[in-house]
């Protein structure tokens, strides 16, 4: 009997073993289910000569921001409050490329010509125009933040080879801008890991290249570089306090110095930007609409025939896709709701 008794406790200790190994690295994590595809679709459009939208924010699916350059002045910034997106039609001395918030009473803009303005919950204000070494205009390319005494906003002054990477902080009173005249991209996307890295990660972009830097709050360090071409795309995205890297065709994480392949897209037409609530739940931007990654597989949810797709908002339970038509001014918002909740 006691032998027996030994026998069965062995075997399922040897079972117990076999099933922790198999488990994940970290079992307390919880496994997201996958992404639904189970939208129903509206489109708004916003048309105004000379102008398209470059970027989008929202606190809320009934508290979205749209914003980009050309145009009037006083059509550059639109505001969405869950009915229908409108301007206040007053004329500023912003150019927006750049937008984001801590919440709906503090969002930031970044400008060309050097500026920064801030919305207060009911005005927008020029927060700050900087001065440049080299003379030259700063145009922003990303605003963004960890906080509202942690914000980061960078771009470059200066054209070709006179071009001077930028990066603005804020630290909840004051700006400081830092100038690096060595590096030649215009930095257009600026992201942390996580909330207890000190890593920054920010994507580059020249005439004929595009670079990736770690970004320490003090100095750069170039990660990678390459041509640009019709087929290679450089970036990354922050998903869930997790940052995937796309190089070319493929999106990866990114640890001690070195880049793993998890997601292959096997597509001619993804346009190099992601976005998503989770690592089953990943939007593909595409030159003719948005994909879908759910975990084990890449299917369209939303196609279109515009010039292109640049921007996405992604809440718990509605998506915001900026695509704009160039050949006819046209901004189309295509906003997509679950079908059952």
């Amino acid at each position: 009997m006691t032998s027996k008794k030994t026998l069965i406790i062995f075997l399922t200790l040897i079972f117990t073993s076999l099933f922790l190994f198999n488990c994940e690295d970290n079992p307390t994590e919880p496994v997201p289910d996958p992404g639904r595809r189970d939208y129903v679709w509206q489109a708004d459009t916003i048309q105004v000569p000379f102008f398209y939208i470059y970027r989008m924010w929202g606190s809320s699916p009934e508290d979205v921001w749209a914003v980009g350059p050309g145009g009037a002045l006083s059509t550059t910034i639109w505001h969405y409050d869950g009915e229908s997106w409108t301007t206040d039609n007053i004329s500023r001395g912003v150019m927006p490329r750049c937008i984001w918030g801590t919440d709906k009473d503090n969002v930031w803009i970044g400008s060309s010509e050097n500026k920064i303005w801030n919305y207060n919950g009911t005005n927008w204000s020029e927060n700050i125009k900087f001065d440049v070494s080299n003379g030259n205009g700063i145009s922003f390319g990303d605003i963004w933040g960890t906080s509202e005494n942690n914000i980061y906003a960078v771009g470059s002054s200066g054209y070709g080879e006179n071009r001077i990477a930028t990066i603005a902080h804020y630290n909840g009173k004051e700006w400081a801008l830092m100038e690096f005249p060595e590096i030649h991209y215009n930095f257009v996307l600026i992201r942390k890991e996580d909330k207890t890295s000190s890593s920054y990660f920010l994507l580059g972009h020249s005439e004929h290249k595009m670079a990736l830097f770690e970004f320490d709050g003090k100095a750069l360090k170039l990660i990678i570089e390459k041509n640009q071409t019709s087929n290679s795309a450089l970036g990354f995205e922050e998903i869930n306090d997790e940052l995937f890297f796309v190089i070319d065709n493929t999106i990866n994480k990114y640890q001690n110095g070195e880049f793993t392949s998890i997601i292959e897209i096997e597509s001619e037409h993804f346009y190099g930007r992601i976005f998503g609530r989770n690592k089953k739940d990943i939007f593909l931007s595409m030159n003719n609409g948005f994909a879908h990654f759910n975990g084990s597989e890449i299917e369209y949810i939303c196609n279109f025939r515009n010039d292109m797709s640049s921007d996405m908002i992604v809440f718990d339970k509605e998506i915001f896709i900026l695509s704009n038509d160039l050949s006819k001014d046209l901004n189309i918002i295509f906003r997509g709701k679950y079908f059952k909740n």
